[in-house]
């Protein structure tokens, strides 16, 4: 149990092989325990200031819930100037089948200041997710993915998606 407080944690560093995630500033609450080398669980709640990722500094990360070393519930916003989210719900990817149970609101995403896109104009994407699904893989999935309430705007032009859904059984 404990709080991690950092103004430039060096995350690169840490990881044996390195990968998109560069840095971050954090302050962070984590009560867990760890029983053997598969058996960690636990709480967080807390505020990432900053995250270097890809390139981009994302900010106000803020994050709250129960975890293992393979699933979280609870929630999660981000509210950036290039994007803001909000997640709430279940991520188990423990046992045969995973689990997605969540709902996200996307709102004022700039895929090009994101560095998603290059050079797409001036892009600016909203949407909501809703997820119920189990299973492996892509062609594995049961359960139904609903997104709507899709806007994608570019250089004055306008695309408007009322629902996308999929069922699997």
């Amino acid at each position: 149990n404990g709080r991690v407080k950092s103004d430039g944690l060096e995350v690169a560093d840490l990881l044996v092989k390195p990968g998109p995630m560069e840095r971050m500033a954090l302050d962070v609450a984590v009560e867990g325990i760890q029983r053997n080398k598969k058996n960690l669980s636990g709480r967080v709640d807390g505020l990432v200031s900053s995250l270097v990722l890809a390139g981009y500094t994302y900010s106000n990360l803020t994050v709250g819930g129960v975890f293992t070393e393979s699933s979280f519930e609870g929630n999660a916003s981000l509210d950036d100037p290039n994007a803001r989210l909000d997640f709430s719900g279940l991520m188990n990817l423990s046992g045969d089948e995973a689990t997605f149970h969540f709902d996200l609101m996307a709102d004022r995403i700039n895929p090009q200041a994101l560095h998603l896109l290059k050079k797409a104009g001036d892009p600016r994407l909203a949407f909501n997710v809703r997820a119920d699904l189990t299973g492996r893989k892509a062609g594995d999935l049961q359960g139904e993915l609903v997104i709507n309430d899709v806007r994608f705007e570019n250089n004055g032009q306008l695309l408007k998606v009322d629902e996308i859904r999929a069922n699997a059984l």
